[in-house]
C-alpha cells in the first residue's frame, strides 16, 4: 500500500508539465506577489506572539480584580464555567431555531445578568459615585466606606516603562527621631518629650494642614474616600485621625519600645539613612517617585505604630481605599501615609538560564537571625530598601535602577559592571496592607550574562549574614493561585527548604513576574503560521482562478527565498555555552566547610598599601582575661563562634565587614582556633600566576594544595578597653552583653599585617575558623619560592602537569609548582585539574571553597563543567 502510494506521488510529480507551471507562476504578477508576500509577512505579524501578550494583559487585570475583591478563585471558576456554558447554549438556540423563537435565545442571557447582578450586588454599588450613595434609601452615609473590599495588596501600578530618576532637593522633608550625625555609630535616640513634640508639630502636624488644604482645593473634602471610622466608631476625616494616631505620647512610647529592641532585633544594628515616599507622579506609565530623607530608627518607629492593634486596622482601611479610587484620590490617599511610607523597598527576582540552556528563576532561603521574629523564610534573592547610598552622578540625583545593581552586588556577589549587562524591568508598584510596606517588583533576567549555576558562585558582603541558602528552580508555568507556588517548588524540586514558610507576600510577586515573562512557543508559533498560510492557500485556489499546483509551488519558492535570507542576514542570537553542566566542587551551603562572611569584589586592593585597611581593622578580639598582655594568636582559642557583620560608613556610605572574636588563653589542645591563610597569586592584566604545593610520602601523592598557612606570628596587644560608647556601639552591632564588653580586653591586628595582608572570607571547617588572605602587592615571586616554573597553553592537559613535573619529583616530600597563564587558559586548566577524581581526593575542600571565592572576583569559574 505504502509502495503504491510512493509511486503514485513519484510519478504525478514527473509528469508535471513544469515549464507550464512556471509561465503560469511568471505570468500571473498577483500568483507571483503573494508567493513572496505570504512567508514574509505572515511570520512578521507574530500573530501567535500578539495572542500571548493579549492573554497576559488579560489574566493581570483578572489578578488585580481578584486581589482588590478578595475573589474565592473556586467559586469563581465554578460561576465562570456556569456564564461560559448559558452563553454557549443561547449562540446554539439561536442558530438552530426560526427567527419567530429566536427570542428564546434571550432566556440565557437573562439567567446569566440575573446571576451576575446577585453575586455581584456589592461591586455593581461600588460603581457608583460616592456622592450619590446617600441618595439610596436602603444605604445610610455611615456605611458608605464600608462598601470598600479589603484586600492584601493596595494596586498602584502593574506596568511600568520606566522608574525615573528623582533630583536631590537639599529643602525635601526631613524626619528623624534619632540624631543625625555624621557617624551613625555615635547617633543617638532622642528620647527628651520636648524635642520629640517639637518634630511632631513642625514635621507631621505641618504636613497633614498641608494635605488638609490639598484635598480641599482639588473638591474632595466630602469624599468618602477621605473619611473614616476613630476608635471610638465616629466618621472623622482622614488627616484628623492620623494627626491623632501620631500624637506624642503614640509616638514617645512607640520610640521607647523601638530603644529597648535595639539589641534583639537583627535588623537595627546601627542607625542608617533612609529614603521615605510621600507621593509619586505616573504619566503614560513613567513613575517619579516624591520622597524625603529619614534614618532607620525613625521607619522602625512608625513600623511600631502601625502594628498597634488599634491603628492597624485603620492604614489597613485607607491602603485598600486606594483599589477602588480613580488616580487623583488614588495618589492622595498615599501622601496621607507618608510617614507609615518612610522606607521603600524593591523586591528582586532573578530569572535566567542553567547552563544546559533550561530556563530557571533563583529563590532565597532568608536567615532568622535578621528577621525579628528569629523564624527563617522563603524570599526573594535580593530585597533592598532605597537608601541615600543610591545617590549618583554626584550625589544629584537618587537611582531606583542602582538601588537594583548595588542590591544584587551586595546580596549576591555580583559586580555591578557585569549586572549591567542584564535586562532589568520595573512592575507592580503597590502597598503591602498587612506589612504596611511600599515598594517595586523588579525582574532581573541573566539569560544573557551567565548561568544560574554561576550566579550561585560569587561571595556577597551580605550573602552569608542574611541568607541560609540560594535555590534554582525549574521556571514554573504559571498558576491562578499564587500559594500554589509553594507545594510546585517543593515538588519539582524536592528540597526540604521548601517546606519553611514564605513570607506572606512572596508567591503573588512570583506568580505575577512567571505571567510576565512567559515566552511564546516556539512549535506552536510555527504552528499557527503554517495554518494562516494553509488558510490563505485554501482561499486563493478556491475563490480565484489560480491554479493549485501553481499555487504551492510557488509557496515553496518563496518560503525557501524567505529561509536564505534570514539564514545569511540575521545575526545569531548570543547564546551562553558551558556545555550542559556547571557543578561546584564543593557544596554552598550545607557541607563540611561554610562561609560566615565576605568582602565585595570592589573592597579588594591591588598594588598598593594603604595606611588603613578597613576589612582587618574590623576584626577584632576580646580577651576574658582582665590582666592586659600580649598573645600570639596561636597561643588563643574561641570561646564562642565569631560575631559577624556590616559597618557603614556616613561620609562616602561605603559598607564592609566587622567581626568580633571572645577568646581566651589556650589551654592545651582544647577549644576552636582562629588562622589566616594566605592564597599566593600574582595578576598582570590577563596573566595570571598561582602556587600548586605538592606533598608526597613513600613515592605517593598526599595533597595538592594552592593556599598556604601564614606562618609569621601574628601579635595581639590586649592592652585597651572599650569606652561606654564604643561599648554601646558594639553592643548593637554584635547583639551582645554590654556587660561582657566593658569586662574583655581589646585587641586588633597589629599596623603591619593590615598594611599587607587583605581578608577576603571567613570559613568555619570542623571546629576552627580560617580567614583567607591575599598579600596586597600581589608579587608571587617577591614573597613565595617555588621550585619549578609551568605554562599553561591552550591545549594544556592535566596529565602534561604531571608527567613532566609532579611524576619526576616524587622522592621530594614536597614540592611546589608556580602554575602561569592566560586567565582564560588558566580556568579551562584548573577546572580540567579538579575535576579529575584522583586529584580531587587530595585536595581539601576548604583549600578549594577559597579559592573558588578568590578566582570568581578575577573572573575565573572555577566549577566542574562538561
Amino acid at each position: 500500500m505504502e509502495n503504491n502510494l510512493i509511486q503514485a506521488t513519484v510519478d504525478y510529480v514527473h509528469n508535471l508539465d513544469w515549464s507550464d507551471i512556471f509561465t503560469n507562476i511568471t505570468s500571473n504578477k498577483l500568483l507571483f506577489l503573494l508567493s513572496i508576500a505570504i512567508p514574509v509577512i505572515i511570520p512578521l505579524f507574530n500573530i501567535y506572539k500578539r495572542i500571548v501578550r493579549i492573554r497576559k494583559i488579560v489574566i493581570l487585570r483578572v489578578l488585580n480584580w481578584m486581589l482588590v475583591s478578595q475573589v474565592d478563585l473556586a467559586r469563581y471558576k465554578i460561576r465562570a464555567i456556569f456564564d461560559i456554558t448559558l452563553f454557549v447554549i443561547t449562540i446554539i438556540i439561536f442558530f438552530i431555531t426560526d427567527g419567530q423563537y429566536r427570542w428564546y435565545a434571550m432566556i440565557p442571557v437573562g439567567g446569566i445578568v440575573i446571576t451576575e447582578c446577585c453575586a455581584n450586588y456589592k461591586h455593581i454599588l461600588q460603581r457608583i459615585p460616592f456622592k450619590r450613595i446617600k441618595e439610596f434609601p436602603y444605604l445610610k452615609y455611615e456605611q458608605a466606606a464600608l462598601i470598600i473590599p479589603k484586600g492584601l495588596v493596595g494596586i498602584l501600578s502593574t506596568t511600568l516603562k520606566e522608574v525615573k530618576d528623582i533630583p536631590a532637593n537639599p529643602r525635601m522633608m526631613k524626619i528623624h527621631f534619632a540624631t543625625t550625625d555624621e557617624s551613625y555609630e555615635t547617633r543617638q535616640v532622642i528620647t527628651d518629650k520636648s524635642i520629640i513634640e517639637r518634630i511632631i508639630k513642625n514635621e507631621i502636624v505641618a504636613y497633614y494642614d498641608s494635605l488638609t488644604e490639598k484635598i480641599r482645593e482639588k473638591g474632595y473634602d466630602r469624599s468618602q474616600f477621605f473619611y473614616l471610622e476613630n476608635e471610638n466608631g465616629h466618621k472623622e476625616f482622614i488627616c484628623d485621625i492620623l494627626k491623632d494616631i501620631y500624637s506624642l505620647e503614640n509616638v514617645y512610647n512607640a520610640i521607647i519600645q523601638v530603644q529597648s529592641d535595639i539589641t534583639k532585633d537583627g535588623s537595627i544594628r546601627f542607625i542608617g539613612d533612609k529614603v521615605g515616599i510621600r507621593g509619586y507622579k505616573l504619566e503614560k506609565g513613567e513613575l517619579l517617585l516624591d520622597i524625603y530623607e529619614t534614618d532607620h530608627f525613625t521607619f522602625k518607629v512608625f513600623k511600631k505604630i502601625f502594628k498597634d492593634r488599634r491603628f492597624k486596622r485603620i492604614f489597613q482601611e485607607i491602603i485598600c481605599r486606594t483599589n477602588k479610587a480613580n488616580d487623583n484620590i488614588k495618589l492622595l490617599l498615599v501622601e496621607s501615609l507618608a510617614f507609615l511610607f518612610s522606607s521603600f523597598g524593591i523586591d528582586i527576582i532573578i530569572g535566567g538560564r542553567d547552563a544546559s540552556g533550561a530556563k530557571k528563576m533563583l529563590v532565597a532561603a532568608r536567615s532568622g537571625n535578621i528577621e525579628s521574629d528569629n523564624r527563617s523564610t522563603l524570599h526573594v534573592p535580593v530585597n533592598e530598601s532605597f537608601s541615600r547610598t543610591d545617590l549618583v552622578e554626584h550625589d544629584q540625583y537618587y537611582s531606583p535602577y542602582h538601588c537594583v545593581l548595588r542590591g544584587i552586588k551586595e546580596e549576591l556577589g555580583i559586580p555591578e559592571e557585569i549586572c549591567k549587562k542584564t535586562s532589568v524591568s520595573f512592575h507592580d508598584f503597590a502597598i503591602v496592607s498587612d506589612e504596611g510596606e511600599i515598594g517595586l517588583g523588579c525582574y532581573v533576567d541573566f539569560s544573557f550574562v551567565m548561568p544560574l549555576e554561576e550566579a550561585r558562585l560569587y561571595p556577597g558582603q551580605d550573602k552569608y549574614l542574611e541568607l541560609a541558602d540560594i535555590l534554582i528552580v525549574p521556571y514554573p508555568p504559571f498558576k491562578w493561585s499564587p500559594s500554589a507556588y509553594e507545594d510546585y517548588f517543593y515538588k519539582t524540586t524536592g528540597n526540604e527548604k521548601f517546606c519553611m514558610q514564605w513570607q506572606s507576600f512572596t508567591t503573588l510577586l512570583y506568580q505575577r513576574a512567571i505571567l510576565r515573562n512567559a515566552e511564546a512557543s516556539i512549535p506552536i508559533i510555527w504552528l499557527v503560521d503554517s495554518t494562516i498560510i494553509l488558510t490563505l492557500l485554501f482561499l486563493l485556489t478556491n475563490y480565484t482562478q489560480i491554479d493549485l499546483t501553481s499555487t504551492i509551488i510557488s509557496l515553496i519558492l518563496g518560503g525557501l527565498a524567505l529561509f536564505i535570507m534570514k539564514r545569511f542576514n540575521n545575526k545569531p542570537v548570543h547564546k551562553l555555552t558551558y556545555g550542559e553542566f556547571l557543578k561546584p566542587f564543593v557544596p554552598q551551603w550545607n557541607g563540611d566547610v561554610r562561609v560566615l562572611q565576605s568582602t565585595m569584589h570592589s573592597q579588594i586592593v591591588k598594588g598598593s598599601r594603604k595606611e588603613t585597611n578597613p576589612i582587618a581593622d574590623g576584626i577584632m578580639f576580646g580577651l576574658n582575661s582582665p590582666s592586659g598582655q600580649k598573645l600570639k594568636l596561636s597561643d588563643i582559642h574561641l570561646l564562642t563562634p565569631p560575631f559577624c557583620t556590616v559597618r557603614r560608613e556616613f561620609v562616602n556610605f561605603t559598607e564592609y565587614p566587622i567581626s568580633f572574636y571572645y577568646v581566651a588563653e589556650k589551654n592545651g589542645d582544647i577549644g576552636n582556633c582562629l588562622s589566616f591563610i594566605k592564597i599566593p597569586y600574582a595578576l598582570s592584566s590577563d596573566d595570571l600566576s598561582l602556587l600548586l604545593t605538592v606533598k608526597t610520602e613513600k613515592g605517593h601523592i598526599v595533597s595538592y594544595n594552592f593556599t598556604k598557612p601564614i606562618h609569621s606570628d601574628i601579635i595581639l596587644d590586649f592592652t585597651n578597653t572599650l569606652d561606654e560608647k564604643q561599648v554601646n556601639t558594639f553592643s548593637k552591632y554584635y547583639r551582645m552583653n554590654k556587660d561582657l564588653l566593658k569586662n574583655v580586653q581589646i585587641a586588633s591586628l597589629d599596623e603591619n599585617f593590615q598594611k599587607r595582608w587583605f581578608p577576603l572570607d571567613l570559613f568555619n571547617a570542623g571546629n576552627d575558623y580560617f580567614w583567607s588572605v591575599i598579600d596586597m602587592e600581589d608579587e608571587l615571586e617577591k614573597h613565595d619560592s617555588y621550585d619549578f616554573d609551568f605554562k599553561i597553553g591552550k591545549k594544556t592537559q592535566p596529565r602534561d602537569l604531571y608527567m613532566k613535573v609532579i611524576a619526576k619529583n616524587m622522592d621530594r616530600s614536597s614540592f611546589s609548582i608556580r602554575l602561569n597563564g592566560n586567565l582564560k587558559d588558566m580556568e579551562t586548566f584548573l577546572c580540567a585539574f579538579t575535576s579529575r577524581n584522583d586529584n580531587r581526593r587530595k585536595m581539601s575542600d576548604l583549600d578549594i571553597y577559597m579559592m573558588q571565592l578568590f578566582l570568581i572576583r578575577i573572573g575565573i569559574v572555577y566549577a566542574k563543567k562538561k
